[in-house]
């Protein structure tokens, strides 16, 4: 009797192993950003914020309060994603700098994570990137110099294939 329930417990201990393996398996791959920019930057820049998929169709997001949210999740691999910032100056951007004495610049951007979802339901993640910029309460001279700092992370191009990598996946950014 002892031998049949060791057998038992040798069985149920095997199909938990199965379970636990099954679990970790790739379900889908997930891309999500959330650039976010402040209302004097909103005000000061015509901001774009533009995603390609993975299934390949092209939007233009929409900014709710200032950020500008992407999820898109997929279960074909590869899938390639492209996520595109653009910031132009308005024509009103000189005659806004001279209405205020105060401004609060700030930025989080990309703000962008890839990562892929287990059977289990676990997130693995596989790549971020983020830039952050506070500037709050400056004149307008400081944020002119601000600005002039941040520029380079208004305007950004994020490119990169979600693979098949064994049971789960990989993100590789061009």
């Amino acid at each position: 009797m002892t031998m049949a329930m060791l057998a038992m417990a040798f069985a149920f201990t095997s199909c938990g192993d199965d379970d636990e393996e099954s679990a970790d398996k790739f379900k889908s791959c997930v891309f999500k950003a959330e650039p976010s920019f402040s209302n004097d930057m909103m005000n000061l820049y015509d901001i774009t914020v533009t995603y390609t998929a993975m299934d390949g169709s092209v939007k233009v997001i929409t900014p709710q309060n200032g950020t500008f949210p992407i999820l898109d999740e997929g279960t074909q691999l590869p899938a390639t994603v492209k996520l595109e910032i653009k910031a132009v100056k308005k024509p009103t951007f000189d005659e806004y700098m001279n209405s205020k004495d105060e401004f609060n610049i700030m930025i989080n951007s990309p703000l962008a994570y890839a990562s892929y979802k287990t059977v289990g339901s676990e997130s693995k993640g596989l790549w971020s990137d983020k830039y952050e910029g506070y500037y709050v309460g400056v004149s307008r001279e400081e944020a002119l110099v601000c600005l002039k700092n941040l520029e380079p992370h208004m305007n950004i191009t994020i490119e990169g294939t979600f693979t098949k990598s064994g049971s789960g996946c990989t993100f590789v950014k061009k």
